[in-house]
């Protein structure tokens, strides 16, 4: 029971920091561009065993960099790569 509490208490400080660097990088592109993007911005980040994102408050898991780029091109997101 502590173990998924801990999960949960994770899973929810990735997703605010994650969130708040989204926030800054849109309003920084909104400033430049002077319009909003108009494809939806998804953060991914490295993992131990591939790549991962959040995406519509779900997990996404990637194995390879190729899975992202396909996944992303389907969904017709722009990724936004952290600590690559």
């Amino acid at each position: 029971m502590r173990l998924i509490h801990g999960f949960d208490l994770i899973q929810k400080t990735i997703k605010n920091a994650l969130h708040d660097v989204a926030a800054e990088i849109s309003s920084e592109y909104k400033s430049l561009a002077g319009e909003p993007p108009v494809l939806e911005l998804v953060l991914i980040y490295r993992t131990a065993t591939g790549f991962c994102c959040v995406y519509h408050d779900r997990s996404v898991e990637f194995n390879e960099m190729l899975d992202v780029q396909i996944w992303a091109e389907e969904n017709e997101v722009q990724t936004y790569y952290v600590g690559l």
